[in-house]
């Protein structure tokens, strides 16, 4: 993980102001359009939501990276590296679009 991300060129934030039900919602969906921006791009993503999950293991790491990054109090709703891919490999959907489709 150190040699990762010491190799990642660029990273993402998306924070909110506070950390409301519709916060997180509208945060998920700016991550997908920023996710598939970025991969219209040639560019891949990798979230890094461990340092931001919320449970006492994890209150060092959270509270450093949030004094960091977000001093005025607001919530990091994701932490994501971005970069060009070093496998490639072929696109293809979770499930089968004839699945989706009712006669």
């Amino acid at each position: 993980t150190t040699a990762a991300v010491a190799a990642t060129p660029a990273y993402g934030i998306i924070s909110t102001s506070a950390n409301t039900r519709r916060e997180q919602v509208e945060a998920g969906m700016l991550y997908s359009q920023f996710d598939l921006t970025a991969r219209s791009m040639g560019l891949v993503m990798q979230p890094l939501s461990q340092v931001i999950q919320e449970y006492p293991a994890m209150a060092a790491p959270y509270a450093a990276v949030h004094d960091q990054y977000a001093p005025g109090g607001d919530t990091i709703q994701m932490i994501v590296r971005v970069g060009t891919p070093t496998i490639e490999y072929p696109q293809t959907m979770r499930r089968n679009v004839t699945d989706l489709i009712l006669d």
